[in-house]
């Protein structure tokens, strides 16, 4: 099992692979290792190979590779993508297998990265585009994650933005505190 669990990991372009076997191991005999790096917990979720279930707080084991199409990519299908079709675009602009594929790639060379930081960024590109111009402007959902290389991201260059404005409200609302009191 050990050695699927690695081609399954490799196939995610995951880092850290015995870092991640060691929390799946765990997570397999119901353990629930809580001082886990976030890192770690978000490659095996988004490989497919754990689910959150929310009755015993918690994460399960799936089996050695989800029966679902995208496993954990699947987040780009439902949420990702549909943000692009709400905002109006066409459905034939949607190359699912590619963006998933680019998603993933973006992932591996970002580990940092979060769905949730990649969903608001994309929110505050297209409120941006459409309130420009119109639909007709917006990249489409693989290429705005990257086109040509990785490194020339729109996507992370939102992602980034978001990131330097929630520094800059951090550190006004600090500025307003007495000294001796500090945000978390």
């Amino acid at each position: 099992m050990k050695e699927k669990l690695k081609e399954v990991l490799k196939d995610n372009y995951i880092n850290y692979i015995d870092d991640c076997l060691a929390f799946i191991m765990a997570v397999e005999r119901g353990l629930q290792p809580r001082h886990t790096d976030r890192y770690i917990v978000n490659s095996c979720y988004v490989a497919g190979l754990i689910i959150f279930d929310s009755q015993i707080n918690g994460y399960k084991f799936t089996g050695e590779k989800s029966s679902v199409k995208y496993a954990g990519y699947q987040w780009v299908v439902d949420d990702y993508m549909q943000l692009f079709l709400d905002a109006g675009m066409l459905k034939s602009k949607m190359y699912t297998s590619q963006t998933v594929g680019k998603m993933k790639k973006l992932f591996y060379h970002n580990p940092e990265l979060t769905p949730k930081g990649v969903i608001v960024a994309t929110k505050i590109y297209i409120t941006d585009m459409l309130n420009k111009g119109s639909v007709d402007y917006l990249r489409e959902p693989r290429y705005f994650i990257y086109k040509g290389k990785v490194e020339e991201s729109d996507l992370m260059s939102f992602i980034d933005y978001v990131e330097e404005e929630n520094n800059k409200f951090k550190s006004v609302k600090e500025s307003t505190l007495p000294s001796n009191i500090r945000i978390q």
